[in-house]
């Protein structure tokens, strides 16, 4: 018989896939989280850091349903409420940056997106965070979804 696994070793996995989310390293980030969440399901801290590991990889369905896991542990999680509404806006921005391609393209005018989305990132009350995600906007651009 298997002996059961320790909270050390759900820390260990923890530990892992936060030094893989540091690196860059996404999927093996979720692959740890993962192994450390069968060892100890209740921690919201898991949950929480692997929903930022799948935005990274823009899973972002799958990175709200971590999010939430983690609010269903743990209510007061803050971390896990703010990095849901990052994911949240981060979808919004995206889907207006498509709408306003695809209107250009279809006026057969060059896109003059970036203007449109910067505007829109003065208004946010959360502008520096947002400004990291409109890069990946910008290298995302000729992706229509």
């Amino acid at each position: 018989m298997a002996e059961p696994l320790s909270d050390e070793e759900a820390c260990y996995w923890l530990k892992k896939g936060n030094e893989f989310n540091n690196s860059g390293r996404y999927q093996d980030a979720v692959d740890s989280f993962d192994k450390a969440i069968r060892i100890n399901p209740g921690e919201a801290e898991i949950w929480n850091n692997r929903g930022i590991a799948l935005a990274n990889l823009k899973s972002f369905n799958d990175a709200l349903k971590s999010f939430e896991e983690a609010w269903l542990i743990n209510p007061m999680h803050s971390d896990a409420w703010y990095n849901k509404g990052m994911v949240q806006q981060y979808e919004i921005l995206r889907r207006q940056l498509n709408c306003h391609y695809l209107h250009n393209l279809q006026d057969d005018k060059s896109p003059q997106i970036w203007p449109i989305l910067n505007d829109e990132l003065q208004r946010s009350p959360r502008m520096s965070s947002l400004q990291v995600l409109v890069g990946e906007l910008e290298q995302d651009q000729y992706n229509v979804i």
